[in-house]
């Protein structure tokens, strides 16, 4: 055969090939280097190690492992049994990271049994070792009464990370009531956490969020009602920042606020930060105004 003259049949089989391969999906976005950021599927498709449900979207890792998909069907990934039609995500080693469990779920990190509610969230470290899910068993870590029916998070080390209390629990000088969500660091300390009302913490009467120093004193609180603290008068409301000796180092509060002659919403935050004697370093104020007017709300009529 002469090396110009063509093969018979390959054109074909070429052609074959290209219609075999066509893609599965509509590119929305890459990563620099070229590969899929996210994509939408137009059938239901294998994406590694799941196979990913027509109509939802997928996203890869910039080296190209699966990032993100809805699964079409349930299965079992790194043993963890991903329920059908879970939004999942996955480490950049492509282990699962994020998903709805379609059984439950009991796991053992430190010297306590986890167990895990079917059709809830469970996440995972990059190596496996489990994160967070949804109780569905009563679970009591040392003094730590933790509510079934609400999330518990440990550390990659064992440790009790953030719960929901299902008793009271006293720590940084105050008794916690039930239903306060807590967060510790690995040696138990205290060292954040949401109030479902309004509570006294270290001598300010706080709710929210707020954050502690491992040493116990307070990072960041919200007040729940109008002080002085150090010399600075501050609204309810007021997000307050202290240094770990107990100094304060930033403030941050709604100056004003009002409505626009249509009825879009603004106003003015002031932030400022201070020296350990209290005195003023900084301070600003920036300014927010909403360009959709304020609802209305009109009755129906009978």
């Amino acid at each position: 055969m002469s090396p110009r003259e063509p093969i018979r049949g390959v054109g074909l089989l070429l052609g074959l090939l290209c219609v075999a391969a066509a893609p599965t999906w509509t590119v929305v976005a890459k990563h620099p280097n070229g590969e899929i950021a996210r994509a939408t599927l137009t059938v239901d498709t294998p994406l590694g190690p799941v196979v990913g449900q027509k109509g939802s979207d997928f996203g890869r890792h910039p080296s190209g492992k699966l990032s993100f998909c809805t699964v079409a069907a349930p299965v079992v990934v790194d043993g963890v049994p991903i329920a059908k039609g879970a939004y999942t995500l996955f480490h950049p080693n492509e282990r699962v990271w994020q998903t709805t469990v379609s059984k439950a779920l009991t796991f053992t990190p430190g010297k306590v049994t986890v167990a895990c509610a079917a059709n809830e969230l469970v996440t995972f470290y990059d190596d496996g070792t489990f994160d967070y899910c949804q109780l569905d068993k009563p679970l009591t870590v040392g003094a730590v009464v933790c509510d079934v029916g609400h999330g518990v998070a440990f550390s990659h080390t064992g440790k009790l990370q953030a719960a929901t209390l299902g008793a009271p629990y006293s720590a940084l000088g105050v008794t916690f009531p039930k239903g306060t969500w807590l967060s510790f660091d690995d040696a138990g300390q205290v060292v954040g956490g949401t109030i479902k009302d309004a509570l006294v913490v270290r001598g300010l009467l706080v709710t929210y969020d707020f954050k502690a120093h491992p040493n116990g004193k307070l990072a960041e609180v919200v007040l729940a009602a109008a002080t002085t603290v150090q010399g600075h008068a501050f609204p309810e409301r007021a997000k307050l920042a202290f240094r770990a000796d107990g100094t304060l180092e930033k403030s941050q509060f709604v100056e004003k606020h009002g409505f626009m002659i249509h009825g879009e919403e603004w106003h003015d935050t002031r932030y400022t930060t201070y020296d350990a004697k209290g005195a003023v370093v900084t301070s600003w104020v920036e300014h927010y105004q909403s360009d959709v007017p304020k609802p209305v709300y009109k009755p129906k009529k009978p």
